[in-house]
Formats: structure tokens, sequence, C-alpha cells
């Protein structure tokens, strides 16, 4: 199943990029660290690594669309996952929800992926090196 990638914080003044070029197609492998795409920022135009390798499933953002930190921009499978999309939970037009605050209360119950986030770079290296990040439990 692919998962999203969504836009590193480049830790641009606006808060946006641009998304100048895709270095790959639909379809095309790629490996952790190896140029993804291009982005124009406050600084100029650089190239963004992949965090994660796989295969390049299916982009969303279009080349010199705008893209704020956090969104979805495409999904990555994973080596030996399934070829279908996983569905996004980022909601419509592909934008992360803003994260809630931390409260004091009692952690949740389930410590799955799903109630929590992986930073991108964590969840490749993860991969990287064969660890089952499910099973490591998270910090509060």
């Amino acid at each position: 199943m692919a998962v999203p990638l969504r836009m590193p914080d480049l830790g641009t003044v606006e808060g946006e990029v641009t998304l100048v070029r895709w270095l790959k197609s639909e379809g095309d492998t790629v490996a952790l660290g190896e140029p993804l795409f291009e982005v124009e920022t406050d600084k100029g135009v650089s190239e963004v690594e992949a965090a994660m390798a796989g295969t390049l499933e299916r982009r969303i953002a279009a080349e010199g669309a705008r893209v704020a930190s956090g969104e979805t921009i495409a999904y990555v499978r994973r080596y030996g996952e399934d070829a279908a999309v996983a569905e996004d939970a980022s909601g419509p037009g592909g934008t992360v929800p803003a994260p809630a605050a931390r409260s004091a209360g009692p952690a949740p119950a389930s410590t799955g992926r799903a109630a929590r986030r992986i930073a991108p770079v964590l969840a490749a290296l993860a991969a990287k090196w064969g660890v089952d990040i499910d099973s490591i439990p998270g910090s509060t």
C-alpha cells in the first residue's frame, strides 16, 4: 500500500514553496536520499531528496504548484507492499490538519501508526534497517 509523501518543512519565510520540476516519473524506483523533485524557495531553486525508498506510485502536486509544508505531494509504495494507494487522512486538497495540542491527560489507548505521526526520515531509516516501527512504544 502506498503511503503519502509530504512536502518537508524547508524553513521558508512564506511557508510555501513552488514545486518546479519532478525528477522522477510515476512508476519510477526511488532510492533513499536520491533527488526526487526541485523546489523554488525565497532562497532559490534546490533539489529535495527522497525521505523513503520505493516506487513513486502517484504524483499529486503538479509542476508549478504552490505547496505548503506538510501537504501531500505524492504517494510512494515501499518495496514489497501492495500497489493500492492508501486513503489519505489529510482531507480535501491534501493538506495536513494542524497537530492537536498535547495535554497532560492519559495517553491514547492505541499506539499504532494511525495514532501518531512518524517523521519520513525515521520511517525511511526503519524501513532501511528492517525495524517494525509499530513495535516501538511512543513517548508522551
